[in-house]
């Protein structure tokens, strides 16, 4: 298969041109920077900011296919690779926090992010031979084995899922069964608000328990998080998150609550002050709201299931407001897409076989 630019429709063309010019620092520096927090073998930065970048390059290419995207994530994890180190002398390779300790949620999400490109490049192995065999040989022998662990914030239940998915992708046992954690674990948790939006409590709770004021999610890296799962087991085919009503709702949480009901400022958290009972917002509401944030963030590709157009337009106006981040434009492009893919029986023009 080949790729062929000229081919895209222009409603992808101006993001897919904008992602690549962020990738080249047309821009000015990217921020946030991927390779130094690759480079600093420290978990939390790249728990964080490497997983981020490493995504938002993985959506875009599970719908465009551009060659270019591989190539550039696979760089930053070579970055990122020559940071892991024994540094607890456990004769496991690893990345831990600058302070020395680990947090199992981080290593969450490291992991993942490593499952999640031995897997990419699995389908690449004759021209990314030697990357394929250096992440299998880490995932193999130094995160299998140490694990992940469980937490109960609902992003880190999100990113346990696709880990689930991704491990019995590669063939492994997984370490929950997938279907059973999406319904007994995971979707109990999940409310509808009145405008057909799901908000739902940062800490999940056992099904059947109700706590009041355990804290609705912070619409900041965290729902972030959350959504890029949910995003990625769509592009998986993984139901019920690839259902268009379904995710529908998900793109209603973006528009109205995420954003707040305007293109201004962000939403403290997912409920878009719709004021449960339950809710007690945990950050601070100026740090919160900063729509810069917006910019590094998933929402952007919720616009291809947003009947109103109102992501789309958020889109627009946050790259106006600054195109250093590589999220946005990727987001946006993989929104392009999938509304290009929909309409058009499953056809992608700009591969050719």
């Amino acid at each position: 298969m080949i790729f062929v630019a000229e081919n895209l429709p222009e409603s992808m063309a101006v993001w897919h041109t904008r992602l690549l010019d962020v990738i080249a620092d047309t821009y000015g520096a990217k921020y946030p920077s991927p390779d130094t927090a690759a480079a600093s073998g420290d978990m939390y930065s790249i728990g964080r900011t490497v997983t981020q970048y490493i995504q938002a390059l993985r959506c875009a290419y599970r719908v465009v296919r551009d060659p270019a995207l591989l190539a550039e994530a696979d760089r930053v994890m070579t970055v990122a690779y020559g940071s892991l180190h024994d540094y607890d002398s456990d004769g496991y390779l690893e990345w831990v926090y600058a302070g020395g300790t680990d947090a199992g949620m981080d290593r969450t999400m490291c992991w993942l992010t490593i499952a999640e490109h031995v897997a990419w490049l699995s389908h690449h192995q004759s021209d990314y031979a030697e990357s394929y065999a250096r992440w299998l040989d880490v995932l193999e022998r130094h995160c299998i084995p140490q694990g992940i662990i469980p937490d109960d914030l609902m992003h880190i239940e999100s990113r346990t899922l696709l880990w689930c998915h991704v491990m019995g992708e590669l063939g492994y046992t997984p370490p929950y069964n997938l279907r059973n954690r999406i319904d007994d674990v995971f979707m109990p948790h999940m409310l509808t608000d009145d405008g057909g939006a799901f908000v739902w409590d940062h800490r999940r709770l056992l099904p059947g328990v109700r706590s009041d004021k355990l804290g609705a999610q912070p619409a900041v890296y965290a729902v972030g998080e959350t959504l890029g799962s949910i995003l990625e087991l769509y592009l998986c085919n993984v139901s019920p998150f690839c259902g268009e009503a379904y995710m529908q709702k998900w793109a209603k949480t973006v528009a109205q609550n995420v954003m707040n009901g305007n293109g201004n400022t962000l939403s403290t958290d997912v409920t878009g002050g719709a004021g449960f009972e339950w809710i007690n917002p945990i950050l601070n509401p100026a740090y919160a709201m900063e729509f810069g944030r917006y910019t590094r963030h998933v929402s952007p590709a919720f616009a291809a299931f947003d009947s109103s157009g109102d992501i789309d337009g958020y889109n627009d106006y946050a790259w106006g407001d600054g195109g250093t981040a590589v999220h946005l434009p990727a987001y946006a492009l993989v929104a392009a897409g999938i509304r290009y893919i929909n309409a058009n029986a499953g056809a992608r023009p700009w591969i050719v076989v």
